[in-house]
């Protein structure tokens, strides 16, 4: 007889002594008798010795009580342990059943009418597995898709194994076979037997195929690119189940926007369409923006051709949401043909809001500062003389930015971002410590929006203010000169602020580039549209999203494209989290139950190996084709749990038809 103990054996025998003592104790605690006053008469005394004759019997009726409730207790104990019958025999296998359950298996193409998602003939072909193990054999789920999940550990239960398999479902993400086949042989190092089974399309990409070896690798070998890559399954068995039968797909397999570095305004949009098929097909191309289409195309590929197309000076539309859609027709009758994999067919991508930033200008004539500010067209810009800025602040209309320049009035409008070039007095932003003579840039936060592209280390300054920045509000020293900051950003009550501590008519950056440059990246970062391309990311990866976050801010909410809310981590202003959706989410800050920030972001598929869904018959693992599992060799042993929670159940009845019957009270 061996035991299966699913419970740990010292927590088994702490709740059984747990259990039995309380039983016990229960017994011993005396039965309170109430008194009363009785006549006195030698009639009593007869009674009173009949009574201590038989308080023999009432005792031994007490212990069988207790004897009765031990026995319980202890076969519940017992069936918990999964005592089973017989030993295993000698070539009982370990086995991990690998499902696949990346974005392929969503084709359907499955079952007798080819009518069926790949994914659900999976299901049921692992549970036949599941279902052909010995009684000797112990067996682990594991989801393969964008990473490798166990489901169950190994176990013999096969409730538990069908429990798993039925849990699992295809996502957007492509199959990591390597990261599967690595766990599978992580879980069956040193077992007797090891089998590895694998239930799926094998639409996989060549290399981690390849990079299976079957002999032990030495452990003096070279840590080479080909080592560090290998997939050791040495002793282990491993067995294919195919699913499928098609594989003529077309899908988007990229999908990008970009906006003009001239014309802020404007974008252009890159498609690239993918015949996965052996045979030429029609498609139609329709790029959407918002719910209007932009531009319809009619490609014809041949087999295994890539097509790109590029939409320049994209306009229309009443969104900033744009879709592809590739829709297969014959060319015969122009008939509509169904896809077996729509997954790749839609392809989504993200526009930054239409919007030109009003700028207002303080400064006297500086033609530097105002040519700077007309070079880009999504810019409408006023200017005020410090005196008439003073003369009309009280009645400013709404402006998103107010540039100061060698200006630092009292008075600032309430709702705009501010940028100052060589403040001064108790009203600068930033507190004024100081000031240096010809200070030369030694350190620039490169990282920053603000300085994106800027080379500031051959620039000349005449002299420039040093600012006192505060970390724990956020503030962040853009440039210093040693250890004095010359340039920095920060936010206050709810505003961006940028304060360049040199004044314009004191340094040559006017002269260069770099100015209008530093120019167009504040007004960037101040409206939050600070990427210059604006891609979409790939499924079944740790995405990293740029969030304006306040500081102290730990962590989002993401809104996936199927409604699910998750909590995701923020540091240095990214927001990380696993993208196993294809769709449209939504990264939101908050705080104190405000909005603080959102931003969207867009995912695919843009896999070209998950979209070649060709299903493959045969699957070469390491150079050796990989057959169907044999069948299991049955077993003469036998699970006892539910005969002694049965055993359980009678005596429990018997204890209570005793006690019913006051023979054991």
């Amino acid at each position: 007889m061996t035991f299966g103990m699913p419970i740990a054996g010292t927590t088994l025998a702490a709740a059984a002594a747990v259990l039995a003592a309380g039983a016990v104790g229960a017994y011993i605690l005396k039965m309170r008798r109430r008194r009363f006053e009785v006549p006195f008469s030698r009639l009593w005394q007869r009674v009173l010795r009949d009574t201590e004759s038989a308080s023999l019997w009432r005792r031994l009726k007490r212990w069988l009580s207790l004897a009765f409730q031990l026995a319980i207790l202890g076969t519940l104990v017992f069936a918990a342990a999964d005592p089973v019958l017989g030993s295993p025999p000698a070539n009982a296998k370990h086995v991990v059943v690998i499902v696949d359950a990346s974005a392929s298996m969503k084709a359907v193409d499955a079952g007798d009418a080819a009518s069926e998602r790949r994914i659900d003939v999976a299901r049921r072909r692992a549970h036949a597995v599941i279902d052909a193990l010995g009684a000797g054999d112990a067996a682990m789920v594991v989801r393969m898709a964008g990473r490798a999940t166990p489901l169950s550990r190994l176990t013999s239960d096969k409730a538990a194994l069908h429990r798993a398999i039925d849990s699992i479902d295809a996502d957007d993400t492509p199959a990591d076979l390597r990261a599967a086949l690595t766990l599978a042989a992580d879980a069956l190092a040193d077992r007797a037997h090891p089998v590895v089974i694998l239930v799926g399309d094998g639409a996989y990409p060549a290399e981690p195929l390849d990079d299976a070896v079957w002999e032990p690798l030495p452990p003096t070998a070279d840590f080479t690119s080909r080592r560090l890559r290998a997939i050791e399954l040495a002793g282990i068995d491993v067995y294919f189940v195919p699913v499928g039968t098609r594989g003529d797909n077309v899908g988007i397999v990229a999908f990008n926007v970009r906006r003009y570095l001239a014309n802020r305004l404007s974008y252009e949009v890159f498609i690239e369409v993918q015949n996965f098929a052996d045979r030429s097909a029609t498609v139609e191309l329709t790029l959407y923006s918002g719910a209007s289409a932009v531009d319809v195309q009619t490609l014809t590929l041949d087999a295994g051709q890539r097509v790109r197309r590029l939409f320049p000076n994209l306009g229309g539309g009443d969104g900033h949401r744009l879709k592809a859609v590739v829709r297969s027709v014959r060319s015969a009758d122009g008939q509509w043909v169904r896809d077996v994999f729509p997954l790749d067919d839609v392809a989504y991508a993200l526009l930054p809001e239409r919007k030109r930033q009003r700028v207002l200008l303080v400064t006297e004539d500086n033609l530097y500062l105002e040519g700077a500010m007309l070079v880009y067209d999504n810019v409408a810009v006023d200017k005020l003389s410090p005196a008439e800025y003073e003369a009309t602040a009280a009645a400013l209309p709404h402006y998103d930015v107010v540039v100061f320049n060698g200006v630092t009035p009292k008075r600032v409008p309430d709702d705009a971002n501010l940028i100052y070039f060589d403040p001064s007095g108790p009203d600068s932003p930033l507190p004024v410590v100081g000031q240096i003579e010809a200070p030369r840039v030694t350190d620039a936060a490169e990282h920053h929006p603000i300085l994106r592209w800027v080379e500031l280390g051959d620039v000349n300054f005449d002299r420039a203010r040093v600012f006192r920045i505060d970390r724990a509000r956020g503030d962040v020293s853009l440039a210093r000169s040693i250890r004095s900051t010359i340039m920095a950003a920060a936010r206050r009550d709810g505003r961006k602020i940028a304060a360049f501590g040199f004044p314009l008519t004191g340094t040559d950056m006017v002269l260069r580039i770099a100015f209008p440059l530093l120019l167009v990246n504040t007004l960037d970062w101040m409206a939050g549209d600070d990427a210059d391309l604006i891609t979409t990311y790939a499924t079944g990866k740790r995405l990293r999203v740029p969030i304006d976050v306040p500081p102290g801010a730990t962590e989002v909410e993401v809104h996936t494209p199927s409604g699910r809310t998750l909590r995701a981590p923020v540091a240095d202003g990214l927001a990380t989290f696993y993208g196993a959706e294809v769709g449209v989410h939504q990264v939101v800050a908050r705080a104190d139950g405000q909005v603080l920030a959102t931003v969207e972001l867009a995912a695919n598929l843009a896999n070209p190996a998950e979209s070649a869904i060709r299903p493959a018959t045969q699957l070469q693992l390491g150079g050796r084709p990989l057959a169907a599992p044999p069948p299991f060799e049955p077993s003469r042993r036998r699970q006892l749990w539910a005969y002694l929670a049965l055993m359980a159940v009678g005596l429990l009845s018997i204890e209570w038809f005793t006690y019913s019957r006051r023979i054991t009270v």
